[in-house]
């Protein structure tokens, strides 16, 4: 068996996947920069010992080194990090410098390759809102980065001294209030709704620019909280990164 691992900035995803390149079910965890919450998680030590680790991580080598002292000490298998590549897999890296493509946004665009088809435009909502766009033919046409809902609220809390960081629940219901009436929702709401317009008229940019239809995929820890306001139809893809190692890990069919 193989262990398929994806570490983001404040999540960590992961599932086995069998050498006939099946996956199992997936794992998810809050680790808050903190790895020992995941070598502590009742669901991580109960696995049967993995032939080998595949990972991709936007963390330091040094952050992680927690996370590879348990894994050598209790499996003592071998560790391969994913990487970016200028071609691979069917998808052809546009970035200039192919290897400055993060590893989790690469695999997310093998992945988009392998189970979707036609062309993609991948939102990945976590610490950061990362969009790359993915052609029928396997090019990727590049991407953007914009802030995520935390990191928008945080900045809000830490650069304007009158606005409180507590954010507001989010409303429930069928459709997004336009205003709020207290600076919690203000804030809560309105970097939802800049979520929302962003990801929205990307989607509509992506299509007028490739003149053809395009699958919006969403991923990361908070795309669940965003899937339900967006006017125009996207496919919920929480295991994409890990669907792009099994690929990159040359097990998956």
């Amino acid at each position: 068996m193989t262990l398929l691992v994806d570490i983001g900035n404040t999540r960590v995803k992961w599932c086995l996947m069998e050498s006939g390149g099946a996956l199992g079910a997936f794992h998810s965890l809050a680790h808050q920069g903190d790895l020992a919450r995941l070598v502590e998680d009742p669901a991580w030590r109960a696995m049967d010992r993995p032939g080998r680790v595949v990972l991709c991580a936007v963390l330091s080598r040094e952050r992680l080194a927690p996370l590879f002292g348990w894994i050598d000490a209790r499996w003592g298998c071998a560790v391969r990090f994913a990487e970016a590549a200028p071609r691979a897999h069917g998808v052809i890296n546009g970035y200039r410098e192919a290897r400055r493509l993060g590893a989790d946004r690469w695999a997310a665009l093998i992945g988009a390759r392998h189970t979707c088809n036609g062309a993609a435009c991948i939102f990945d909502c976590g610490t950061a809102l990362t969009v790359d766009v993915l052609g029928s033919d396997g090019l990727h046409h590049g991407g953007l980065i914009v802030p995520g809902l935390r990191v928008m609220s945080d900045a809000l809390g830490r650069h304007a001294d009158a606005l409180d960081a507590v954010t507001g629940a989010l409303p429930e219901g069928g459709s997004l209030p336009v205003l709020a009436t207290d600076t919690p929702g203000a804030i809560s709401w309105g970097t939802l709704h800049a979520t929302v317009a962003f990801i929205e008229r990307m989607i509509r940019e992506v299509r007028a620019s490739l003149a053809c239809e395009i699958t919006p995929l969403l991923t990361g820890g908070d795309a669940g909280r965003v899937l339900p306001w967006l006017a125009l139809p996207c496919q919920h893809r929480p295991g994409l990164v890990l669907q792009g190692l099994a690929v990159m890990a040359g097990e998956a069919p």
